[in-house]
């Protein structure tokens, strides 16, 4: 079904349409595709595999916006059944969830100005005043970003969730080179890079790092999964995986061209894996992995030598895209790093505003608490021995 309604946006009557099905969204492709997608995250056919195979997703929600004398927009989100995890380190305690519209990665399309973000964001306001969804999430928002001042702007403080910890994106701008690279790093850790290279070639007859997406898709899979299955972030839920979902987006990236995946064989086994998507000028980074049988020997800097080397002489990429949260790797590599936070706001309505008080304070100890352990090493100590535990439990199972 497609609900249509109108909103009053400075003065003007605005015409939001709600595409519900893949039909409707189909119906949307020409104007889709002739508008800039930055983030592959809102591009419609990626769209479409998440919508048809993330679990708890209950249909598309893509909103189009029309104003008279303004260009159209169109907002890319789907609506799903979202868990709100409250954790502690990596264990999961409570799953609440709520009806909420999730909004893609920089899935707000056709915007040109703060206005048009505010008209954005009253556009997604009106579905939680319609009923349908009892949140909307706005995914990784620059803090400084005019995104983030149209959020805060356009939403009653009592109706965003609060104590959401900032994370970083990290990014690298490409020299041509990688000893160019590798510049920014200590004498010390490029001389250590360098000597546990020529040790991982003197322990074994063959190493050997292949660009998998060059060959059939089945071996990129296989391959893949015969690593993914015995790292820490499969125990984790996160990464590369067999899930319905992770085929059909490898398959998708695959078919289309934006798939890269740098696999390490060793002694004729895959051992290690760096991949990631291009889209335009930036390649974007995805969970790498490797065997833990040989951590250490070095291979994951091994393999991210190598697929660094590659991009930095490939002249249609730019950027390399790191993704957002902190792993040691990205603080070493990256050249800058911005600021982001989910924005969460809530419908009016007492069941979601008393899961938000709740996801709130869980969130502020969180934050506490991390803000304790940061730039402590018993920290970094703890993360791996968690990481170690859950890698041992995957082994088991």
């Amino acid at each position: 079904m497609r609900a249509r309604g109108t909103t009053p946006i400075g003065g003007a009557q605005s015409g939001v349409t709600v595409a519900t099905t893949t039909e409707q969204v189909e119906a949307l492709r020409p104007l889709w595709q002739s508008m800039s997608v930055s983030n592959l995250d809102a591009d419609i056919d990626y769209f479409l595999a998440v919508v048809a195979h993330l679990p708890g997703v209950i249909a598309p929600h893509v909103l189009s916006v029309e104003r008279p004398g303004r260009p159209a927009m169109i907002i890319v989100a789907r609506l799903e059944r979202h868990v709100f995890p409250v954790t502690v380190g990596y264990t999961e305690l409570l799953r609440p969830h709520l009806k909420t519209v999730v909004v893609s990665f920089d899935g707000i399309l056709g915007a040109q100005s703060e206005d048009d973000l505010a008209a954005a964001v009253l556009a997604l306001r009106s579905t939680l005043r319609s009923g349908r969804a009892d949140a909307v999430i706005l995914q990784k928002v620059g803090l400084q970003s005019a995104l983030h001042r149209a959020a805060v702007a356009g939403s009653a403080r009592v109706t965003r969730i609060g104590g959401i910890a900032a994370t970083r994106r990290w990014l690298v701008t490409l020299p041509d080179t990688l000893d160019l690279l590798l510049e920014g790093r200590s004498v010390k850790a490029r001389k250590k890079a360098h000597y546990e290279s020529r040790r991982l070639r003197r322990t074994y007859d063959s190493v050997e790092v292949i660009r998998l997406d060059r060959v059939e898709l089945e071996r990129v899979l296989g391959e893949i999964e015969a690593v993914a299955r015995t790292t820490y972030q499969r125990a984790l839920g996160v990464g590369a995986s067999e899930s319905a979902l992770g085929r059909a987006l490898t398959t998708l990236s695959f078919e289309r061209g934006w798939l890269r995946v740098w696999m390490l064989h060793i002694d004729g086994s895959p051992a290690a894996f760096w991949w990631g998507n291009q889209h335009g000028d930036t390649f974007s980074v995805d969970t790498p992995g490797f065997d833990p049988r040989y951590t250490k020997d070095g291979v994951g800097t091994f393999v991210l030598h190598a697929m660094l080397d590659e991009l930095c002489q490939d002249p249609t990429v730019a950027v390399v895209d790191f993704g957002h949260g902190y792993a040691e790797y990205k603080e070493r590599y990256a050249s800058q790093s911005v600021e982001q936070r989910d924005v969460i706001v809530l419908a009016a309505r007492v069941r979601p505003l008393l899961t938000g008080q709740f996801v709130a304070l869980l969130a502020t100890v969180n934050r506490m608490a991390y803000r304790l352990l940061r730039n402590r090493s018993f920290a970094t100590r703890l993360r791996r021995t968690w990481r170690a535990r859950l890698t041992e439990r995957r082994g088991a199972d």
